[in-house]
């Protein structure tokens, strides 16, 4: 993907950089300066970053008042759902282009890590998690198999992200 068509990409332009908890953090300040804190509209807003992320409310709640934070897939979904709301998250950003491309399979529920680890043949199927979080490079051919696999579903997944946009560009 070109700069333009990844710029083209995100639901609007940059809001916030930071790392994962900053943006995190930012967010939250965003959600509690928009409705008063335990209100019916504060949990309607965090219904559909729930939604995204395959968790329920109570869990996005925890994660935006820092009693916990999101790990594993989820951590990769909200990634990429903050990347739609115009967070520069570094972490993600620093991905080079193949694992930011297997983040995003994975982001926008593509492909769960269990079944791409399985296709790239790994036998611990937490490598590949692991290596999009440490922001290390996948060998050369679990590089090449995540390539094929993004070509293959490029489309699909370009259809996943307009839609997502559509629905988040209403949200906050």
């Amino acid at each position: 993907m070109d700069a333009e068509n990844e710029k083209s990409s995100r639901l609007m332009e940059e809001v916030f950089r930071g790392h994962f908890e900053e943006c995190l953090d930012h967010l939250a300040e965003k959600i509690l300066a928009l409705t008063p804190k335990g209100s019916k509209k504060s949990s309607a807003l965090r219904i559909p970053l729930a939604t995204f992320c395959g968790v329920g409310e109570g869990i996005v709640a925890n994660w935006l008042a820092r009693r916990s934070k999101p790990l594993g897939e989820s951590a990769v979904k909200f990634w990429c759902l903050l990347d739609l709301l115009g967070y520069r998250v570094i972490e993600f950003e620093n991905l080079d282009k193949v694992t930011r491309n297997c983040a995003e399979l994975i982001g926008f529920n593509m492909i769960t890590n269990s079944v791409l680890s399985h296709r790239l043949g790994c036998a611990d199927p937490s490598m590949v998690l692991r290596t999009i979080h440490s922001g290390r490079k996948l060998g050369a051919e679990k590089k090449e198999a995540v390539w094929k696999i993004w070509k293959e579903e490029r489309g699909n997944l370009e259809r996943i992200k307009e839609d997502a946009r559509r629905r988040f560009s209403r949200l906050i």
